[in-house]
């Protein structure tokens, strides 16, 4: 019988190049010990993060906000049993000045027999390190059985 010795998902995505976001050597640093700015003062991975790379901070919450609103759209729509791949993300387009990139909607793929894809209105908010959403989902009910 012959054993296979796998590496831990930790050290397949340190092999997987598509992951590399941060240097790997200062990722390994920052998430294993926390990092003091001074002696009064220690800052947290993320914190470090968001002060020392700005640019993978707002990658980061982009992607984070996403996510949370994904999830909310599968909660908000239970029957239809939605996953990941079944929402899409999307600015809609507003007449006149907005503020920011305008108000998201999430676009869920049509079930089997629906020609269309149907929207929902959609919230995504930030607070610090967190990422929360809020989708407006209905459940469409049949005529049968209404009566």
């Amino acid at each position: 019988m012959r054993t296979f010795v796998t590496d831990s998902p930790e050290e397949l995505a340190k092999k997987d190049a598509r992951l590399n976001v941060l240097d790997q050597a200062a990722a390994r640093k920052v998430l294993s010990r926390r990092v003091t700015s001074n002696a009064s003062e220690s800052l947290q991975p993320h914190e470090h993060i968001a002060s020392n790379n700005p640019e993978l901070w707002k990658c980061a919450a982009f992607m984070a906000g996403r996510f949370a609103v994904k999830e909310a759209a599968i909660k908000a729509h239970p029957h239809r049993h939605l996953t990941f791949h079944d929402i899409m993300i999307e600015r809609r387009l507003v007449k006149g000045e907005v503020l920011g990139s305008g108000p998201p909607i999430a676009r869920i793929r049509g079930d089997e027999g629906e020609a269309e894809d149907t929207t929902a209105m959609v919230s995504i908010s930030h607070d610090g390190d967190y990422a929360t959403a809020v989708c407006l989902g209905s459940e469409q009910c049949n005529k049968e059985e209404e009566t």
